[in-house]
């Protein structure tokens, strides 16, 4: 089941719930309130609960509503794109 198309467009759907997820965040911080230190931190805090609700939302989707997908593939790339994501923050630009 691993080396089937299921597989492989269950992977990306995976990658695909992260994308969004994060795209999600930007939104939300971009539009919020940045007046103080208060306020950059109750956006913050909103955007990651937005974040979250549309991961589960996503998965739950990709789970109960595609009979032939292959969960194992689906949640490895998820936890991977999400490990990545936040390797991505802790990197430095030898540059500046």
């Amino acid at each position: 089941a691993w080396r089937s198309a299921d597989a492989g467009w269950a992977a990306a759907l995976g990658g695909g719930v992260t994308m969004l997820s994060t795209l999600a965040y930007a939104v939300v911080l971009d539009i919020g309130d940045t007046a103080s230190a208060g306020a950059s931190v109750a956006t913050m805090l909103r955007a990651e609960a937005v974040k979250i609700v549309v991961i589960m939302i996503g998965l739950w989707l990709a789970l109960t509503r595609w009979h032939g997908i292959v969960p194992g593939a689906l949640l490895a790339a998820f936890v991977i794109t999400v490990l990545l994501f936040s390797v991505a923050l802790l990197t430095r630009n030898p540059r500046t």
